[in-house]
């Protein structure tokens, strides 16, 4: 009984210890300010959603998910992200964070120009 009660301990700290070892996964929201197509305005109503996810997983816009296959960062600071989809060939999304705040993410032609969401946003 006593070795049952070991086990179940070290099972269970060993369960513990991994969950905490885990960094929680974190979603960022970034509001879309403008849109740009082959650099040419699109309005903002026009565009299909108002906000992009992005994880430590995958983006989402509107409601299509693309999964983060593989990300560079090279010395001019713009991040690379290798994005992955069914039935659709693997991609590039770029991701600056300019020096006003603003975050411009340029994928398929699109280029977005982007705010994080705070939580003050939230009461709006």
């Amino acid at each position: 009984m006593k070795k049952f009660i070991l086990i179940t301990c070290f099972l269970l700290a060993a369960i513990v210890c991994s969950a905490q070892l885990r960094p929680p996964m974190q979603t960022d929201t970034l509001i879309i300010k403008s849109v740009k197509y082959n650099y040419s305005e699109i309005l903002e109503e026009n565009w299909p959603c108002r906000e992009i996810l992005k994880s430590t997983t995958h983006f989402r816009f509107g409601e299509q998910t693309f999964r983060i296959d593989h990300v560079e960062k090279l010395f001019d600071d713009i991040i690379y992200f290798y994005l992955g989809a069914e039935s659709v060939e693997k991609s590039c999304l770029t991701y600056n964070e300019q020096h006003d705040g603003s975050i411009t993410i340029a994928y398929s032609g699109y280029e977005f120009v982007c705010v994080l969401k705070t939580k003050a946003d939230t009461h709006h």
